[in-house]
């Protein structure tokens, strides 16, 4: 293994490709040596990441993990489209660390953007990293969604490394449903058990590390000098360069719009954040394809269906509430929110 180079990994298919090519650009403005490894889930995908030629991408088919975790197609066929990737989370760090054999590597989601050198999230003493979704008080999911995100995550492969990753990767393959059930949810919940299960995990207190919509209300943004970005806790008081931002469930619209459902998001993170990244948005989708998603799938009016049998009282409670905070402000955000999935 080269010195001082670094493994990822991630997965997501066309509909991602804009993101996906953002996230990559943004290791290589980061690190100065890397290889990620890229889990396609549709052939076109792979074709697109094959013509690259980036030598620092490594493709790989759907179909080689599911021929060497058979076990996957059976899931496949009971679990939706989401639960389905978020099952492959695990298989997607475990394969190119089994098959490429690589001392380390780390799972990052594809809608993630770097800042600054992720280097400084891991511990070499430690042999898992894992981070904190560090909610903004006002869309506190902790006891849903979990107190971590599975966003950034590090493994090195040694016996304690490995022990974690194994024992998350059973539980997503025993269950990993897009629903609320005590102690569970999605492949995320998992994580909550880990810091004291096993003292191998390392949590990084910088608060540049996992901000997202969730919680961008909870920090102030500064940009200096050298370009980077300074972020201070306003609830800690603590303060690092942003290192990495999570753009999770963005709609799009052009390089001066977006939405993010319900999360309020402050005007320094818009200008800092926000702005930049829809310009290389824009620039990354003249060249990726055009996902070929049906307006059903597009409106994911399926999945709706299909977890509307699934919800549980947890899940009943958040929509009253939601309701409850209805406004002809609120009702014209999310049709505009729609709007915006649809072009």
């Amino acid at each position: 293994m080269e010195k001082n180079m670094m493994n990822f990994c991630s997965l997501f298919d066309d509909y991602y490709l804009p993101q996906a090519m953002v996230l990559i650009n943004s290791l290589h403005e980061q690190c100065k040596k890397f290889t990620i490894y890229i889990l396609a889930l549709k052939e076109s995908t792979y074709k697109f990441l094959m013509e690259l030629n980036d030598k620092s991408v490594v493709p790989v088919r759907l179909e080689d993990v599911e021929k060497k975790y058979p076990k996957l197609l059976e899931l496949k066929k009971e679990r939706t489209f989401k639960e389905y990737c978020w099952t492959l989370s695990s298989y997607s760090i475990l394969y190119p660390i089994e098959t490429y054999k690589l001392d380390h590597c780390t799972y990052l989601d594809s809608d993630i953007c770097l800042y600054d050198n992720p280097a400084k999230l891991i511990d070499p003493k430690k042999s898992v990293t894992i981070t904190r979704h560090n909610f903004y008080p006002k869309y506190d999911d902790s006891e849903t969604c979990g107190y971590y995100c599975v966003q950034f995550m590090y493994f090195k492969n040694d016996r304690n490394g490995m022990k974690v990753l194994r024992w998350w990767n059973d539980r997503c393959t025993e269950w990993c449903y897009a629903r609320f059930e005590p102690g569970l949810f999605g492949d995320q919940k998992y994580l909550d058990k880990w810091a004291t299960m096993f003292d191998c995990v390392y949590v990084p207190e910088e608060p540049g590390c996992g901000v997202g919509p969730w919680n961008a209300m909870r920090y102030d943004f500064e940009k200096l000098d050298n370009g980077k970005i300074k972020v201070t806790d306003k609830v800690l008081g603590t303060e690092s360069n942003l290192i990495f931002y999570h753009f999770a469930n963005i709609r799009y619209i052009n390089s001066r719009k977006g939405f993010n459902g319900f999360y309020e998001i402050p005007q320094e993170a818009k200008k800092y954040i926000y702005v930049p990244y829809f310009k290389k948005l824009e620039e990354e989708k003249k060249k990726c394809p055009q996902p070929e998603y049906s307006l059903w799938k597009r409106l994911r009016l399926s999945t709706f269906l299909i977890n509307l049998k699934r919800w549980n009282e947890v899940t009943l409670r958040n929509f009253r509430n939601y309701l409850r905070s209805f406004s002809p402000r609120l009702i014209s955000k999310l049709i505009r929110d729609m709007y915006t999935d649809l072009n």
